[in-house]
This record gives structure tokens, sequence and C-alpha cells, in this order.
């Protein structure tokens, strides 16, 4: 259960509405390239910014698009945890396969907090995926509090996007089941262990990630360093924007979705628009006689 290569998805806007149309031919495009599942409503999807019914709207959509040819789990996790348990139930409802559980943010728990929100949020029933995501929460956990809360009965795996190496050895010794949530690092802590990825990066080149997620899986590290150092560039340059700025950028380049997102989150700039263009070009997902979306 949640391994391989999922996808953080966009929510697509157009004209301050969520573009549906434009959300099909995204998980049109994933289904085709055989992406593992589909992660909606997290960071990249911008769910803090959707009503309710936006929110319903987009789960129960591609629950249905998607037609069971790949896994959909919902970012249902917040800083209130009796919110949280509600957008779980929510989406366990309408059919998700599982959640993406947030560390709580601002409010700054104890552990003893932290582990009793998971408690709540894992007995509604639907499988839970933690997620360690410091520069997010403001809160790092250590290898000793992961696995408390990882004993948790229906938290089934973590999302790993501190960028700390040795805190990723130290929980796969523990027999954790791990998931990168930091693109650059996916070869190195899927050889130390780890089982997937939910990637951001996969927006635009789902098919070449999810071969190097299965060139990993397979252990064949020669074929899945090369189709990395491929991506180099543009991992590069989808950083030089707070996510989801730059992959939203990204898509809009290749005429995917608008340029768009909502308050407080802007447009990428001018010099970091030209940045990504140049990636996608060099990368040869973009040819230069298709005109630019903006």
């Amino acid at each position: 259960m949640f391994a391989g290569h999922f996808v953080a998805v966009v929510t697509p806007f157009r004209r301050g509405h969520v573009d549906y149309n434009a959300l099909k031919s995204l998980v049109d495009m994933h289904i085709e390239a055989k992406t593992g599942g589909l992660v909606l409503l997290g960071t990249t999807g911008e769910r803090a910014a959707l009503t309710e019914e936006e929110e319903r709207q987009v789960i129960e959509r591609v629950i249905k698009w998607t037609d069971k040819r790949s896994s959909v789990v919902v970012g249902s996790g917040c800083n209130d945890t009796q919110k949280s348990v509600e957008r779980t139930q929510k989406a366990m409802d309408l059919g998700a396969d599982g959640c993406l559980v947030v560390v709580p943010y601002y409010n700054k728990p104890p552990i003893r907090g932290i582990a009793a929100h998971y408690e709540a949020i894992a007995r509604v029933g639907l499988p839970v995926i933690a997620y360690h995501h410091p520069g997010r929460t403001g809160l790092r956990l250590s290898s000793n509090e992961w696995k408390q809360i990882l004993q948790i009965d229906g938290v089934v795996a973590l999302k790993e996007a501190s960028g700390d190496l040795g805190l990723c050895q130290e929980l796969l010794k523990g027999g954790v089941r791990l998931l990168c949530g930091d693109d650059h690092l996916t070869l190195e802590m899927m050889k130390m262990g780890a089982v997937g990825t939910i990637s951001v990066i996969g927006n635009v080149i789902p098919g070449v990630w999810t071969e190097m997620v299965h060139a990993c899986k397979s252990k064949n590290w020669d074929v899945a360093a090369e189709k990395l150092d491929m991506c180099q560039g543009l991992l590069k340059a989808l950083s030089v924007e707070v996510n989801p700025i730059a992959i939203k950028c990204a898509l809009s380049c290749l005429g995917l979705c608008e340029h768009e997102l909502r308050l407080p989150l802007v447009t990428a700039s001018c010099d970091s628009e030209k940045a990504i263009q140049d990636a996608l070009l060099t990368f040869d997902c973009l040819n230069k006689s298709v005109e630019l979306v903006r």
C-alpha cells in the first residue's frame, strides 16, 4: 500500500474558479503515464485557499475520473484536530484510498498532542500517511517521536520532507514505511530503503519520474541516476519560487493550466518564469514552436 510514484497534484484555476477541465486533462495525463497515485489538496493543491464545496468537487471528480486506475490520497490534515477528522471522514465517504496528514502547524503542540491528533484522525478508518515538513509547520520531530506516532493503528506511512537524511536513515532502520517528499532526494532516500515518493516535478514529467522511481524500486541504480541527471536543471528551476508557484508556472508554459494562484500566493516573477521556460526547453518538454501560455 502506498508505494511507488505519487504526484502532489495542483489545483488549476481560471478567472478565479477551479478549472475542472484542466484538472481532468491533468488526471488523464497521469493515468496515461501510469502514475501510481494522485495526492489531492495538499500544499501543491492549495487546499488552504479552497472552499469546502470546491474541496468536495475536486475529490469527487478526480475519484470518478481515475476509476480505480490510480490510487487517490487526499490531504486532510490541518492545525485543528476536529476539522482534520471531518475532512478525513468526508474523503473516506467520497471514496479516497488514503489521507495525507501534516503535523499540526502554528499551534506548536507537544508530542502528546501530536500523537493524540493522529490517533483521532486514524480512528476515522481511512489509512493515514503522516507528513513531516518542518519548513511548513515549524515543528521538527525526532525519530523516536515518529516511531511513537507510526505505532498508531491506521498510520501506515510517513512522507518525509525535512531534508534530514540522517533522520531518514534512523527511521528506515526502525522499519518505518517512508515516502520521499523532497524530489531532489528521491534517489538517495530510495537507496536507503524508502518505498516511493510524493513528487511535485511529476506534475510536468510524470512518465520520466515514474520510470525513475520504478528503476529505484528495481534497484537499477544506474538507470535511475541517469534519469535523475536529466532532471537536474528542471529540479533547480522548480525551486526558484515557493511551491506551488513554480510548478503552476511550468504547467502554464506547457499549456496545461493557467498561470493563476490564489492570494496570498502570486504568480512567478518574470525572471523565474524565464528560468522555468529555459529548463523546460532544455528538458525537451516544450517545443520552441509552441506558444507559451500566460
